[in-house]
């Protein structure tokens, strides 16, 4: 049985679906396309500048939101 690990369900998804609308908060709108792109550019952020590796645990203490 494969893992469930949330790259190998978002990234397919995030294809299939690339023009629909993934993300509604208030006036604030995204397709899967647009926030896959803010996923991976914060995922590349956290490995280039916050030195996060594979297997490295962090946590987010936040409003629940879209900039979140």
């Amino acid at each position: 049985m494969k893992e469930l690990i949330y790259p190998r369900h978002f990234l397919p998804a995030a294809r299939k679906f690339a023009k629909r609308t993934a993300v509604i908060d208030g006036e604030y709108q995204a397709s899967f396309e647009e926030h896959a792109d803010r996923v991976l550019c914060l995922c590349g952020a956290l490995r280039s500048q916050l030195g996060v590796v594979p297997g490295d645990r962090f946590a987010v203490l936040a409003l629940t939101c879209h900039e979140y």
